[in-house]
């Protein structure tokens, strides 16, 4: 097997460096992403920007990231000499607060194949999706991640979804996966999913018919079984 045939085994390799100093859950995060990419090298550089490109624009908008934050300029700061691992109890929106002030390595990073820099990336993505879970009180596990390079959902969309499962006092959007594969049993959490759904389009497009968002929701589960 070729190195970009494997490279989701590389970038388990760079999470595997890094663990100790991110922490465990951080890392399984970093990992499942990992082994969920698609194993050509450009495929993959795809998927990681897709993600990066929605976590540091949420971010952004939570006003918990600065504007233009770059995911793999945060990873590849925790693999330079002389920098501290993430304490016990520490936040991980401290500790990115931590990481921003540490001045880049810019020449050890140029120096790094484009596999470590896309490893890199993913850990600097898991940590601000933390962050966000930290500010909303709504989990962004590595399969929600996954799923927003397969449904093609803007930014603002992912804001929206975040906060519209936020007020509706759901924790994960673990069940939004469980949603667009229709493997929530429960009826009541059913119909409190789908109006969370319903709501986060509406509130990006708010010129959308309830025909139109309902489109819009078959559209993405298809996408979704598609590449399952």
């Amino acid at each position: 097997m070729s190195l970009l045939a494997g490279i989701g085994i590389f970038i388990e390799g760079i999470v595997s460096v890094v663990a100790p100093v991110i922490g465990s859950a951080l890392s399984t995060a970093a990992t499942f992403i990992a082994t969920k990419l698609p194993e050509m090298l450009q495929v993959a550089t795809t998927c990681v920007s897709t993600i990066s490109t929605i976590v540091t624009s949420v971010g952004e908008m939570l006003k918990i990231a600065p504007p233009e934050e770059q995911p793999a300029e945060l990873g590849a700061k925790i693999m330079q000499e002389n920098v501290r691992s993430k304490r016990e109890g520490e936040l991980t929106q401290e500790y990115l607060d931590y990481l921003r002030t540490v001045p880049f390595d810019e020449g050890r990073f140029d120096k790094m194949s484009e596999e470590e820099k896309l490893g890199c990336e993913v850990v600097g993505d898991v940590m601000l999706a933390d962050s966000i879970r930290e500010t909303t009180n709504v989990d962004l596990p590595g399969e929600f991640l996954m799923t927003l390079t397969k449904i093609n959902m803007v930014a603002q969309t992912v804001y929206n979804l975040i906060k519209s499962f936020e007020k509706s006092g759901i924790s994960s959007m673990g069940q939004f996966n469980d949603y667009l594969s229709g493997d929530i049993i429960n009826e009541e959490v059913a119909e409190k999913v789908d109006g969370a759904v319903k709501s986060a389009i509406s509130a990006t497009s708010p010129e959308m018919s309830i025909t139109d968002i309902q489109h819009e929701i078959i559209a993405m589960r298809q996408a979704y079984k598609a590449e399952n």
